[in-house]
């Protein structure tokens, strides 16, 4: 008897064959990646940069041009007075700032 085939929907992905349902391998939910239709990783596809942050479970890298299949998570913006670094989403230090996302580190707050 001949099986069907289906595709791990975005935000899921599938490392082995043969699966028997849509929920794959697992979720994607570790920060900085993102997983489209049909990914095989949950680390496959880096997300992010200076000025976007990709929370875990992120389907779509807005960056790159590819928008979140259903909206539920998508990349935000980093905000100012935030910063991103290594795949985390931080306020900046007291005392330190960043005003816009021409910069990408928390400068010294000078009065």
């Amino acid at each position: 008897m001949a099986g069907l085939l289906y595709v791990c929907p975005a935000g899921r992905y599938g490392a082995s064959t043969a699966m028997s349902d849509n929920q794959c391998s697992g979720a994607c939910s570790i920060p900085g990646f993102y997983c489209p239709t049909g990914s095989t990783s949950p680390v496959k596809h880096v997300c992010g940069g200076d000025n976007v942050f990709c929370p875990g479970g992120t389907k779509g890298d807005a960056a790159l041009g590819v928008s979140a299949v259903d909206g539920t998570v998508a990349p935000i913006s980093v905000q100012a007075g935030f910063y991103t670094v290594d795949y985390e989403y931080s306020q900046c230090p007291p005392g330190k700032w960043r005003a816009d996302s021409s910069v990408w580190v928390c400068e010294l707050i000078v009065n």
